[in-house]
């Protein structure tokens, strides 16, 4: 078993896709004769069967599985990159692309989608390539908008035809108002501090930070749970750095007050605990800086059927994304809300050709490498 790897290996680099696709996996005898063959056409299999072997051995001495790996470990060979670029011109075979890339490259596979799919009855399969595509590329897409949930909504304001996104929560309003006063007065006590300008001054970017939050996002719950979680952990780190004192009362009172409100939304709030509980679950760090630069690129288009305030987000969010400045955290979540937001513009989009037929190509081209990010 643990030679599987090595073997497809070598036989798809001397047969091309289709065995390693196909013929290789059709018998154990055929797996026996790919290796014989390939070990004694060239010597240059040969070494890169046992270079390989040797990875695969080494992996299960470290305990590691080799489904992890990737199966070519110097880099894919180039007749398997040309293979995949004309793939990734044709958007409905999105999934089986990212699919296989992600057995080449030894990512983790989303065995949940993968599972659901491979479980569809026979009537699921019995259709023409298109159909089944369109079938799966719906089950991939719902995973995707499930992963991607961030209390938000998108919605067409029809008399306009412009987009625009909706809150979607269900914490009391007079209770997330008290919270977001307790932020505004721990801010507020915090600078009041008769030592703060010779002690606290290292947290003034936490503090401004709490007051861009409370101005931007009054109506987002989520939002004002986060910068609140994330407050807490940068204080913690500075106390840790030698930046601020430790076990100061003061200090201690203003973590706890910010602690507490964040705690309130999540227990007050059942759409934020979801969003935790599924952002928990996704990877959403495979996009390179050319990757998000294109996104920044076609953001302003996208921008053109929505909203002021949904524009702005959205070119705030690949903003931020793309900020070198900006922690690889706060990266990471303003590329998947943006991802996010994205998706379920995609959708409407393509559901309603008839109000948005400029926006279909871009959206249908865009749509399987944003699924692929989010899961």
């Amino acid at each position: 078993k643990f030679v599987s790897r090595s073997v497809v290996q070598i036989a798809s680099s001397h047969y091309g896709t289709e065995a390693s696709l196909s013929g290789i996996h059709s018998s154990e005898d055929s797996i026996k004769g790919a290796v014989r063959r390939a070990a004694i056409r060239t010597e240059s299999a040969s070494k890169a069967f046992w270079a390989t072997l040797r990875s695969d051995c080494a992996a299960m001495r470290e305990r590691r599985s080799l489904a992890e790996l990737p199966l070519f470990p110097d880099g894919l060979p180039e007749w398997i990159q040309a293979y995949v670029r004309r793939l990734a011109n044709t958007p409905e075979w999105f999934f089986w692309l990212d699919w296989y890339e992600g057995l080449l490259e030894g990512r983790e596979q989303n065995w949940p989608l993968l599972l659901e799919i491979a479980a569809q009855d026979n009537g699921f399969w019995q259709a023409s390539d298109s159909e089944v595509n369109a079938r799966i590329a719906e089950i991939v897409e719902r995973h995707a908008l499930s992963v991607s949930y961030a209390a938000r909504r998108v919605v067409v304001n029809e008399p306009t035809k412009l987009l625009r996104a909706e809150v979607v929560s269900d914490i009391e309003p007079g209770f997330f108002l008290i919270v977001l006063g307790r932020l505004g007065d721990a801010v507020d006590e915090m600078r009041a501090a008769p030592s703060f300008t010779n002690q606290y001054t290292a947290m003034e970017p936490e503090l401004r930070r709490i007051e861009d939050y409370l101005k931007r996002h009054p109506d987002k719950p989520l939002r004002i749970y986060e910068i609140a979680e994330r407050t807490v952990r940068l204080i913690d780190l500075k106390i840790k750095d030698g930046q601020l004192p430790e076990n100061d009362p003061i200090l201690e009172d203003f973590k706890t007050e910010v602690d507490n409100s964040g705690l309130d939304i999540l227990h007050g709030d059942r759409e934020v605990a979801e969003v935790i509980r599924k952002r928990s679950t996704g990877r959403f760090d495979r996009l390179d800086r050319q990757q998000k630069e294109h996104y920044r690129a076609i953001t302003p288009k996208i921008a053109l059927i929505c909203e002021d305030s949904l524009a702005e987000e959205l070119k705030a969010e690949i903003a931020t994304a793309n900020d070198t400045a900006a922690s690889p955290e706060e990266q990471k979540e303003a590329m998947w809300r943006w991802a996010g937001l994205m998706l379920r513009i995609f959708r409407i989009v393509r559901h309603r050709v008839h109000d948005y037929a400029a926006y279909v190509t871009l959206a249908s081209a865009e749509r399987g490498a944003i699924i692929s990010y989010l899961l």
